[in-house]
């Protein structure tokens, strides 16, 4: 029954969607599947005001060729089916780019039916790692980027044995065996013991007691949201106080300040230059910047890891069309940027031309670290992990 509602809202919705590029002097309408509610909502509610003040700024500076741009957000309510259901509709108004959807289980239901012929789907979550020469790209930088900085970040500390707890489901997987794969570069490293659980349990004091009888140095938390709250709780019940990693997906002021009361004193992230004010590298990553900080200031809207996992895709998608125009396909669009380099954004210089569909490597992870007390991050390491 639940499934026959959802396919009912998706068709619904898209009933009265309107054509994903307008013609004459209309405006152009780029598709955007977001998490708007469900447990992901803590993330589509963020990209949501990226969305807003990215769509006012581009408008503001001339849209495209003169045409102003409008974002047309569909909510997938974090349900992988939901998702599918909006992305076939959208196939079927022969849009040539979908923006999102928004973390890495909704992208894996969609990606099937986009990666071959299109439409380009870019999606917002780096958890997905998309094939070589398809039709799917993905935010930030891969998992495996991500992990092999941070895994140098725990060599130089020399927090060698680490515990891992690990959500079941898709992004919690796709951590895990992030982790895994980064390992061999450092053969101190050591994952003592992994357990894993389900998104939706109440505790697991169990899964902790089992970690801590091993004597880890650090604790990585492969869970975001409610799970990731489940498991903060339970490790502050075992009197855990050891350093904690975890997504940057979590790095969201208003969730930490809720979490306040359990959260550990050492809290690592994979965050970016732009968050603790590491010099940008080239000019182009400078002005890209400086144009974000400044969007998001005019907006009154405090910017968060998230909100760049939504810029960037959304500046290449409209760059594309800039270059290719208003009536490009999703050919055009996918070997627009397949090709692109050197390509300043907020989270790093891009270059998709080595086949990784992200564009960015280990040289635009920043580790960070949760300042309770500032309500902020303060750098841990410069780029590609390293130690200040």
């Amino acid at each position: 029954m639940m499934k026959l509602l959802q396919l009912c809202l998706a068709l619904v919705l898209l009933a009265g969607m309107a054509p994903a590029v307008a013609i004459g002097d209309e405006a152009l309408t780029i598709n955007v599947i977001l998490s708007l509610t469900g447990p992901a909502a803590f993330v589509g509610v963020d990209e949501k005001a990226a969305v807003a003040v990215y769509e006012n700024a581009i408008n503001k500076s001339g849209g495209i060729r003169g045409r102003q741009v409008h974002f047309q957000i569909w909510d997938d309510q974090s349900s992988p089916q939901v998702a599918l259901q909006l992305a076939n509709g959208i196939i079927d108004k022969h849009a040539p780019v979908i923006v999102g959807p928004a973390v890495t289980g909704t992208c894996a239901a969609t990606d099937p039916v986009v990666r071959s012929s299109g439409p380009v789907e870019y999606c917002l979550s780096p958890g997905l790692q998309p094939q070589k020469g398809t039709f799917v790209f993905s935010s930030s930088r891969s998992l495996d980027a991500t992990l092999l900085a941070e895994a140098r970040f725990l060599n130089d500390k020399n927090y060698d044995r680490i515990g891992v707890l690990t959500a079941t489901d898709a992004s919690g997987q796709a951590g895990s065996h992030g982790l895994y794969d980064a390992m061999p570069a450092y053969h101190s490293l050591q994952i003592i013991d992994e357990e894993k659980f389900a998104p939706s349990a109440i505790t697991l004091n169990a899964e902790v007691s089992k970690i801590l009888q091993l004597k880890p140095q650090c604790i990585f938390i492969f869970a975001t949201g409610p799970a990731f709250a489940t498991a903060l709780r339970a490790l502050k019940d075992a009197g855990v106080d050891l350093p904690v990693f975890t997504s940057s997906a979590n790095l969201n002021k208003e969730q930490l300040t809720q979490y306040s009361a359990f959260l550990p004193k050492d809290l690592y992230f994979d965050g970016f230059p732009f968050q603790v004010g590491v010099p940008m590298g080239t000019a182009g990553q400078r002005n890209a910047y400086a144009t974000f900080v400044a969007a998001f200031k005019s907006a009154g809207v405090v910017p968060t890891t998230t909100s760049a996992y939504a810029w960037d895709p959304m500046n290449i998608v409209v760059s594309a069309f800039k270059q290719v125009g208003p009536d490009a396909t999703s050919t055009q669009i996918r070997d627009y940027i397949a090709n692109l380099h050197d390509f300043g954004g907020v989270n790093g210089s891009y270059d998709f031309r080595s086949g990784d569909q992200h564009g960015l490597g280990t040289d635009s992870v920043v580790v960070v670290k949760w300042s309770p007390a500032a309500g902020a991050v303060t750098a841990a390491s410069g780029t590609g992990g390293k130690p200040l």
